[in-house]
């Protein structure tokens, strides 16, 4: 690989779903939110061959489950990489991604109380701390039911906590192995997958609504929320916890230095039959369209889905770390100039998807102001907009990374990150211990531990 042990296809994938994402909710949430009927003519309107080009991007950023599977991959990279050259490190290392998971925790609930650009009853208005302001011109203290809201941030925070957990089961007592840990990960998957068949065959979608206003009617909070976070919001852990698992059977694939002709016979084999569960179901009447308004993502496009991105990380694999490493000088300037650019957008990707909802919102409500309304008809001024938009981040990464990042959620979550492993550490215990004492004062010291004992 080049340069460094940084795994490139990871952020190629991270940087531009990001951007993508940039792009998909300015249209989505805000050109087409209060006029929803007018989306499907322009999708009408686009030639085919784009469409059909365009479809399996749609599908990897839609509902947020391709972060959790980066997350995952990125554990499972990281990780390996750490435990298969010295496996005393692996305390350490779960220390760190522990420590990671349950700040990237604390950041999502920060996130939904200031920042959050989505609420559960329509897209288009905000009911955040900040975004509120821009819409009713006061502060706008969000209801207590949208802090119960699951999101990708959960997910993946939630998905890093229950990955340390199994990594530590499975490397505690035996030697780490890459290709058994895979196996063993993409099994836990397909269980995933199983368990959640077997809940929806209990429980229906109408039940699931059922089910929230029951519980909330009761101010059974806490049970609310675990319904939410377990199994009830297109962000549960079931199924979503299973894209974290397999990108991190990938991730460690990738980390323990297996030959690409055998991760490619892996990508081949597990992409290949998640996709065909959805195809046989489509060829059997499977309505793909109408799953987009469910709340819950059916099964069969969750398979869709997971299928896709692991195709996409065998491909950038490939591209960015495998074939670029054998052929540096040939291909170095030109993969330089992309890594740079994308890498931009990959290291502010958490930022960018946290403060995104309110730079396009803002945006929107001066073109709406402009323009005396909604132009979701207007599709000069939509193309406008949105490269408005992309424009922005774009000037707005630039001027970041002059700063080195400082003051990003990136930023913050490394020093909460440092905090929360000095707790785990002992961080006080330690520094008592082996802190320079004077010889009198080290003489009453094992006095007092002597008369405790």
């Amino acid at each position: 690989m080049i340069g460094s042990k940084r795994l490139h296809a990871l952020d190629v994938i991270r940087g531009f779903m990001i951007f993508y994402v940039i792009f998909l909710h300015a249209i989505i949430q805000r050109v087409f939110a209060s006029q929803g009927s007018e989306f499907e003519k322009v999708v009408n309107e686009i030639p085919l061959i784009l469409a059909i080009l365009a479809f399996p991007i749609i599908l990897l950023s839609i509902w947020g489950p391709v972060f959790t599977f980066i997350s995952g991959a990125s554990t499972g990279y990281n990780l390996g990489s750490s435990v298969f050259e010295n496996p005393e490190s692996l305390n350490e290392s779960l220390k760190k991604r522990v420590a990671n998971s349950l700040m990237l925790l604390v950041i999502s609930k920060i996130s939904l109380f200031f920042f959050s650009g989505r609420t559960l009853d329509h897209p288009y208005v905000t009911h955040s701390l900040f975004s509120g302001s821009l819409e009713t011109g006061n502060l706008s203290i969000p209801e207590f039911l949208h802090l119960f809201t699951c999101n990708t941030l959960e997910s993946m925070a939630l998905s890093g906590l229950l990955l340390s957990l199994f990594f530590y089961i499975m490397w505690k007592n035996q030697k780490a192995k890459p290709k058994q840990t895979a196996k063993t990960l993409i099994i836990l998957a397909i269980a995933v997958f199983l368990i959640t068949s077997y809940l929806r065959g209990m429980v229906s979608d109408s039940e699931v609504m059922m089910i929230k206003e029951s519980l909330w009617s009761d101010r059974s909070y806490l049970k609310y929320y675990l319904f939410l976070t377990i199994y009830g919001s297109r962000f549960a852990m079931f199924p979503v916890f299973a894209f974290a698992l397999i990108g991190a059977a990938f991730g460690v694939l990738i980390a323990g230095k297996v030959p690409f002709k055998e991760i490619f016979r892996w990508v081949i084999i597990s992409g290949t039959g998640f996709i065909m569960v959805f195809a046989i179901s489509f060829i059997y009447g499977f309505d793909m369209i109408g799953t987009f308004a469910n709340e819950l993502v059916l099964l069969q496009m969750q398979c869709l889905n997971i299928g896709l991105m692991i195709y996409l990380l065998g491909i950038c694999y490939y591209f960015f770390d495998v074939r670029a490493s054998k052929k540096k000088k040939k291909i170095k300037k030109k993969e330089r100039r992309f890594l740079k650019f994308i890498r931009k957008y990959s290291d502010l990707s958490l930022t960018i998807y946290i403060l995104e909802p309110l730079i396009a919102q803002s945006w929107y409500l001066l073109f709406v102001f402009l323009h005396n309304g909604p132009f979701s008809t207007n599709f000069p001024l939509i193309i406008l907009y949105v490269s408005t938009v992309l424009l922005s981040w774009f000037l707005i990464i630039q001027i970041w990374k002059k700063f080195n990042n400082r003051f990003s959620f990136e930023w913050l979550m490394g020093k909460g990150r440092n905090i929360i492993l000095k707790f785990l550490n002992g961080y006080w215990l330690k520094r008592f211990t082996f802190r320079e004492i004077e010889p009198k004062s080290y003489l009453k010291l094992q006095l007092w531990v002597a008369r405790g004992s």
